[in-house]
């Protein structure tokens, strides 16, 4: 099984926290439950406070995440 991930450990991102905020890919997790599911979740981090969100909670630019609002 050959498992792609959007983002990176260090890449930065924007998410719709505070308004929208750059941050910082820490971690990387993959939850494999089935074949058919695997669920990817990105530790992201900003001034010392570290949050887990998914892919589709995260954007590569400032652009796009207002693009989603």
């Amino acid at each position: 099984m050959t498992i792609e991930t959007k983002y990176s450990i260090g890449d930065e991102v924007w998410c719709n926290i505070y308004n929208g905020i750059k941050l910082n890919i820490t971690a990387v997790h993959v939850i494999v439950t089935t074949v058919d599911n695997v669920i990817i979740e990105y530790s992201v981090m900003r001034n010392g406070i570290a949050w887990c969100k998914t892919e589709n909670e995260l954007f590569p630019t400032e652009e796009e995440l207002l693009k989603s609002l």
